[in-house]
């Protein structure tokens, strides 16, 4: 399908009309500061052959995945630009991928991974052990939770093909950190891990996957194109969650922020879009009941209140339990993603079965009133004290802030909502001199201790002695059967004793294009992958 810059601006006009009929719920995740249009200049929307435009409903800032935990920047590059040693299958389990396969010792502390042959990167060269160890060493010091994980071990080279870990204890869950941490174990050249910026980001974007970074306008879209040298692994026709054999049938991908949901849902009905992500609820049967639109929605990830346990109000465990008993989640939840939704204590996501657990649900959204006031008087809360609650003023956040306060105020607590763009907020969160809590979307992970908000790092402040032994004892595990039970003893403990953060529900995703040009599409763990698709 080819699409000239006249359509464009003459389908965002339209666009913008049909938007003020829309009513806007917005259900994404994150951040953004951008245009609402995204559209391409005229002298580069055209590129002769096959793009597909893509609607995001978050920002992407940066295509170095080690360095963000950004859905919007893995929606764009993970499994087009990067592709990692190992990646998920459907079953949420690690798979090979730049690796023909991998073995760990029996006392789980080695893995040696086998690296596939003839694999090229974008400029060209062979992927080799010397890149893939310069790749995930950087992975490694940019993330504390693996650096916790495996202590004083780094990746060695073996020969030219084969790379390995010996970690300082038990390491079982290396392989699903790998294929599934928000901060993504990228494979990229050892020479671009050594040019850094001053901040330590890469400058240049140079995978190994079926789509090359091509042009970033800020403010307006990332475009990437076909790499055509490719090296695709699996038989054809295989697609197995984030795993498959990658086509790249389509020429050109152009992802735009598009911060509205009705300017997003307009523009797949014009044809400026040819797939959205974050369809609101309340426009989803609109969109299902229109002649050649597809929908999909999965559950994406869970709605986070993010304790100060520094200091100020929330240092005190009997207000942090006075915050948690108040609260009524269908209330809050509503408000953040309409019909999009499911109630659940469990950290996990139901698409993580294997860790489902329901220790210390008893805790969990009670609405009790007159419990959270008792709380409250056993705490060091004077009246007058105010609670400020950090949020962002996207995707209705700030709104469901509100409703979080309204809650909280009144059981007694004065409480001030501080709402700013993503990027301004996330930020803030590193400074516990500016809030007494946040709230924040996690997507899904594979494995519990991929749960940043459970980890130790800036703006978690989880610093509890027991539940840091607790943490250490799932860490060194040496079967998943005795992972699981230290797992539910964690989470009985985070929520009866400890309460580090709150899981106020588990939010879906819904994406939505037109499938009359459009097809393949394969969504798995909030991604659209494209990879897979085809135009007609």
């Amino acid at each position: 399908m080819k699409k000239n810059a006249l359509k464009r601006l003459l389908s965002l006009a339209l666009a913008l009309t049909l938007a003020l009929s829309l009513t806007a719920c917005g259900s994404g995740e994150e951040e953004g500061t951008t245009e609402e249009d995204g559209t391409a200049p005229a002298e580069t929307a055209d590129t002769g052959d096959s793009e597909a435009w893509i609607a995001l409903s978050m920002n992407a800032e940066t295509l170095d995945l080690p360095k963000t935990t950004s859905l919007g920047c893995r929606q764009v590059s993970l499994g087009t630009v990067w592709e990692r040693l190992v990646t998920l299958n459907s079953a949420g389990e690690p798979v090979p991928e730049l690796c023909e396969s991998y073995e760990m010792s029996e006392d789980a502390r080695t893995f040696t991974f086998n690296l596939r042959h003839g694999v090229l990167f974008h400029d060209g060269s062979e992927m080799t052990a010397d890149d893939v160890v310069a790749s995930m060493n950087r992975w490694i010091e940019n993330y504390s939770n693996v650096q916790t994980l495996v202590g004083s071990g780094r990746f060695e080279k073996v020969d030219d093909y084969t790379v390995s870990i010996t970690a300082d204890s038990p390491a079982l869950t290396l392989p699903d950190m790998i294929a599934g941490a928000t901060f993504c174990a990228i494979i990229t050249t050892a020479e671009a891990c050594a040019d850094l910026t001053e901040d330590g980001y890469l400058k240049d974007y140079i995978g190994t996957g079926p789509y090359q970074f091509t042009e970033f306008v800020q403010d307006q879209y990332i475009r990437l194109d076909r790499f055509a040298d490719y090296v695709p692994y699996g038989e054809e026709g295989y697609v197995d969650g984030m795993a498959g054999h990658k086509e790249a049938s389509i020429q050109t991908l152009y992802y735009s922020y598009v911060k509205e949901s009705t300017t997003r849902i307009a523009g797949l009905q014009t044809g400026q879009y040819d797939l959205i992500y974050s369809l609101s609820s309340d426009n989803f049967d609109v969109i299902a009941n229109t002649a050649g639109m597809e929908t999909q929605n999965e559950e994406a990830g869970a709605l986070i209140l993010i304790m100060n346990k520094v200091e100020g109000l929330c240092t005190d465990v009997n207000f942090r339990k006075a915050v948690n008993m108040a609260l009524s989640m269908d209330d809050i939840m509503t408000v953040g993603y309409g019909s999009f939704y499911s109630l659940g204590s469990c950290y996990m996501d139901e698409s993580n079965g294997f860790w489902l657990t329901d220790a210390g649900s008893e805790c969990y959204n009670q609405g009790n009133q007159e419990l959270a006031k008792e709380y409250l008087a056993q705490s060091s809360y004077q009246p007058g004290d105010v609670f400020t609650i950090l949020t962002t003023n996207e995707n209705n956040r700030d709104k469901l802030a509100l409703v979080i306060a309204s809650q909280l105020e009144a059981i007694g607590i004065t409480c001030e909502v501080e709402a700013y763009d993503y990027p301004t907020m996330n930020s803030y969160s590193y400074d516990p001199t500016l809030y007494d809590m946040y709230v924040m979307s996690y997507s899904s992970v594979p494995l519990p201790t991929l749960k940043a908000y459970l980890g130790d790092g800036d703006g978690f402040w989880t610093t509890d002695e027991t539940y840091l032994d607790y943490l250490a004892q799932f860490n060194q595990a040496t079967t998943k059967e005795a992972a699981y039970e230290i797992w539910e003893t964690i989470q009985a403990y985070c929520w009866e004793e400890y309460l580090p953060v709150i899981n106020c529900g588990h939010y879906q995703e819904c994406y939505a294009w037109n499938g009359s040009t459009l097809s393949n599409i394969n969504i798995y763990n909030n991604i659209a992958h494209m990879w897979s698709a085809t135009m007609s």
